[in-house]
């Protein structure tokens, strides 16, 4: 009997210690990026007065060592890329674990589409930065995969088992980080805040506002019911907000009237800052990377909004005088110096996008196609090229010069050309491909199809046609940083001299 029981202890080390080591190298072959560090982050804060949920338009919004700095009460962004409303639930479940914050703030932007079909890069950037046997992460799973619809190419068993998915990342096993992520800890020296260096002028939000009220989905009012629910019996204190962005319409205005008006029954605040872009004084001009996202001078204004809103209405803690909070001082300054070193990057890119309006301006005004193509060869624009038919032998020295500069001898048919600058960064003239795909873009990208024969050619940017359709050489110009189509122009040659078409 002892020999059995022994037997039974012997084997049920043996399996705990297999799982250990599965689970290791569940950790060690994971992605490394900065979605997961949001989440290991977190299990390694000290004490917290706030926790801040959402997806991207969280991590990119909120400063917490800016508000530590300024009102001296700690915060982690708990945060990443493409968190669907579903999970902001479990999200709050996981900081619980090891946290008891004085408040949360939810962003709620998710509720205005939830999809029926699992969006497994979304679902994955959080469960697959869980710790493995957490129960939220099995539950978060098994409630989102059995209520979304599975398309093909989504392999259930591997959202449980991940490392089915990720045991092909060999690489891993060359990276300090994946190693020293194994335990599935890892400190996120900016609690949760990511810098972007990117900037992209965009347009104000104007006539969104009305009282219309929108229902609910049954979807939708199920998830948020069910999140208003577990915070209202774990009594906490939470705000809830829609950050600023680009997209919002009076349709979207209406439904999340409905969400506020839910959010409100249950005795908590909602906060539309849509509604608050003069008290942030945000600078659409400047102050945004794209359409849903501010860049680190709008988080700035955001930051300084809502961290007046909190200490306003929820008497967040001032620990900038406490020995124990010490680090949080040293953090900042290392903070800020990275902060001049961002602002200076971006300020680079908002005065080259400037430039770059300029000379958009003088090119759509040029009828000379060489002092046309003096502006065009600036780096901040993509040439794109498509050719109906064969290269014109132009006469005017200066003008072959450019010709050749593109690698379109006399003769050359049907050519491809994509251009920065003064090279060429694609040709078709060895492949002879009939049409290129790629994007454009550092950050923010558009992507864009060329192509020609001997019936048209086809510059598709953005899913914009740009071309004219007629004989010749068609040239579209993309602004790097707008990404918007600055120029789009014919090129034929008449008496040996090239001539510049556009379309009326």
């Amino acid at each position: 009997m002892r020999s059995r029981i022994k037997n039974l202890a012997a084997a049920l080390v043996f399996l705990i210690l297999i799982g250990k080591a599965a689970i290791s190298v569940t950790c060690l072959f994971r992605n490394t990026g900065y979605d997961r560090l949001h989440i290991i982050g977190m299990y390694e804060e000290g004490p917290l007065d706030m926790v801040y949920v959402g997806g991207s338009s969280t991590f990119v919004y909120w400063q917490p060592l800016k508000a530590w700095k300024d009102k001296g009460f700690t915060s982690y962004s708990y945060a990443t890329n493409s968190l669907e409303a579903d999970g902001t639930l479990y999200y709050m479940k996981e900081a619980l674990k090891t946290h008891r914050p004085q408040m949360f703030v939810v962003e709620l932007r998710s509720f205005a589409g939830i999809g029926t079909d699992v969006y497994e890069g979304g679902m994955r950037n959080g469960t697959d930065s869980m710790d493995f046997t957490s129960w939220n992460r099995w539950a978060y799973l098994y409630d989102y995969l059995g209520k979304r619809n599975i398309p093909p190419e989504v392999d259930e068993l591997s959202c449980y088992l991940d490392l089915m998915k990720y045991h092909t990342n060999t690489g891993n096993l060359a990276s300090p980080t994946a190693w020293e992520y194994m335990d599935n800890r890892g400190e996120c020296v900016n609690k949760g805040w990511e810098w972007i260096d990117a900037w992209s002028e965009v347009d104000r939000p104007v006539n969104f506002r009305t009282a219309k009220r929108t229902e609910l989905d049954e979807r939708t009012r199920e998830i948020l019911v069910k999140l208003l629910d577990f915070c209202q019996s774990q009594k906490l204190e939470v705000l809830f907000v829609l950050s600023p962005y680009c997209f919002v319409t009076q349709d979207t205005e209406a439904l999340f009237n409905t969400v506020g008006d839910m959010v409100d029954s249950y005795g908590y605040r909602f906060l539309n800052t849509n509604h608050c872009y003069q008290e942030m004084k945000l600078d659409f001009t400047r102050d945004f990377y794209n359409g849903g996202h501010v860049n680190l001078f709008g988080a700035e204004k955001y930051t300084a909004f809502l961290q007046n809103y909190l200490e306003e209405n929820y008497g967040l803690p001032d620990h900038r005088s406490e020995a124990a909070y010490e680090s949080w001082n040293d953090e900042y300054e290392r903070f800020a110096l990275e902060e001049a070193e961002h602002k200076q990057t971006v300020e680079d890119m908002i005065a080259a996008g400037k430039k770059n309006r300029e000379l958009a301006a003088k090119m759509r005004a040029c009828d000379d196609f060489a002092q046309w193509e003096a502006l065009a060869e600036h780096t901040g624009f993509t040439v794109f090229v498509a050719q109906r038919g064969t290269t014109p032998d132009a006469k005017d020295a200066i003008e072959k010069g450019i010709l050749n500069r593109w690698q379109l001898g006399a003769g050359e048919k049907n050519a491809l050309r994509v251009l920065c600058g003064v090279s060429v960064q694609y040709s078709n003239a060895q492949d002879q491909a009939a049409s290129y795909a790629g994007s454009v873009g550092n950050f923010n990208k558009a992507e864009y199809v060329i192509g020609t024969d001997e019936t048209k050619a086809s510059v598709r940017i953005s899913d914009q046609e740009t071309s004219i359709n007629r004989d010749g050489i068609h040239v579209a110009v993309i602004d790097n940083y707008s990404l918007e189509v600055v120029d789009s122009l014919n090129l034929t040659c008449r008496n040996g001299k090239m001539a510049l078409s556009r379309q009326p």
